[in-house]
């Protein structure tokens, strides 16, 4: 894809989406001591009962049993506590006191764990993950606004939430490519992944598919066109008989002809997910995913092309190894110029299948799952 990726597109996924959680507390105990913290900061500002406010005896520490003064009111000793250690595993919380006699934090694990209830002030112990639920791979919950209600693309960059124009309308990126009696492809309500809107397509003998041109330079080269990150989400209905031969996602250049026009980036044979491009031979590069999944759900896909013919696939986050060609496979790529997005059977008798696609984006950088 072209290396220049203009200013709104990259505004819309700058950045992760997905934020940590500090939980407040609101108890006046200290939290238990972890194996590697010790117990927490319990202490007086005035430490014990002076006539100075320079402060007692004090010590200090960042782990086990933190003690610190600061003074006080002169002759009387304080009860507030301002230990930096205490409670505290591996994670980015730990018992903080933020004065008033309170120790505030609790424990927190390096991928997560429970958050810390101890303390009136400041906040509970978290992690990388998100208050206490750890770290994941797979997307971020389902719901909320679309990140791209309003449809963009140009020569690099696209992103469309389904929320606005219908598919072929003007205004929307996508045109319809839905073969064969009763296949079709459009915008409804009955499901989505953001928003309240998706693309839903049905194949009944041939394929359904959404097609976008606009991201491509047509006159352009692999050079210019086919380095590209791409991610969509996906919910699958299985046919009866999904096996044989089946793209979901094809790059490809619509103006040669014979072989090698094609990349099927994502499909499946015989019900295990892989990559194929078709030479004289077809091409594959299969793991063991099994697809179409036992129970549907929402998936988030990603995909990296090269203009050096290589691709990796990511499924919620994940690279799937065995799919990733490089330049010594020897792939002969096309240069791209279109892409569809659905389903493509090369077996009779997958009809009545369904799948829904939402938050398409393609820019030439990763976007992620959470963006």
């Amino acid at each position: 894809m072209k290396k220049t990726l203009n200013t709104s597109f990259s505004s819309v996924f700058a950045g992760a989406c997905l934020a940590t959680l500090g939980l407040a507390c609101s108890s006046s105990s200290s939290s238990p001591p972890a194996s590697s913290g010790g117990a927490p900061g319990q202490s007086a500002t005035g430490g014990m009962a002076q006539t100075s406010g320079t402060g007692g005896a004090a010590t200090s520490s960042t782990g086990g049993a933190a003690v610190s003064t600061s003074g006080g009111a002169p002759g009387s000793g304080g009860q507030a506590s301002l230990g930096t250690g205490g409670d505290q595993s591996a994670g980015t919380g730990g018992a903080v006191a933020n004065g008033g006699s309170s120790g505030a934090g609790g424990r927190a694990g390096a991928a997560g764990g429970n958050p810390g209830s101890a303390g009136t002030t400041g906040g509970g112990g978290q992690t990388t993950g998100g208050g206490g639920q750890g770290t994941s791979n797979l997307p971020i919950m389902a719901g909320g606004d679309s990140k791209c209600a309003t449809p963009m693309v140009a020569i690099g960059s696209l992103c469309d939430g389904f929320e606005g124009p219908a598919i072929g309308a003007a205004g929307s990126p996508f045109m319809a490519d839905a073969v064969g009696a009763g296949s079709t492809a459009v915008v409804d309500t009955t499901k989505a992944y953001r928003g309240t809107k998706s693309a839903h397509l049905k194949m009944s003998t041939s394929r359904a598919f959404i097609t976008e041109t606009g991201t491509f330079n047509q006159m352009g080269t692999a050079a210019t066109n086919n380095d590209m990150w791409g991610r969509i989400f996906i919910w699958f209905e299985a046919a009866a008989s999904p096996g044989g031969h089946t793209v979901f996602i094809r790059l490809e250049d619509p103006l040669l002809s014979g072989m090698s026009k094609e990349l099927h980036l994502a499909g499946e044979n015989e019900g295990t997910f892989g990559a194929e491009i078709r030479t004289t031979s077809d091409l594959w590069k299969m793991g063991t995913v099994k697809y179409p999944l036992a129970t549907p759900r929402w998936e988030c896909w990603e995909w990296h092309t090269s203009s050096t013919n290589a691709l990796e696939f990511y499924i919620d986050g994940k690279i799937m190894p065995a799919m990733t060609v490089t330049a010594a496979n020897n792939w002969p790529f096309p240069t791209f110029k279109k892409m569809s997005l659905g389903f493509l059977s090369f077996r009779a008798g997958n009809n009545a299948t369904e799948t829904w696609i939402d938050e398409v984006a393609v820019g030439t950088n990763r976007i992620g799952c959470d963006n």
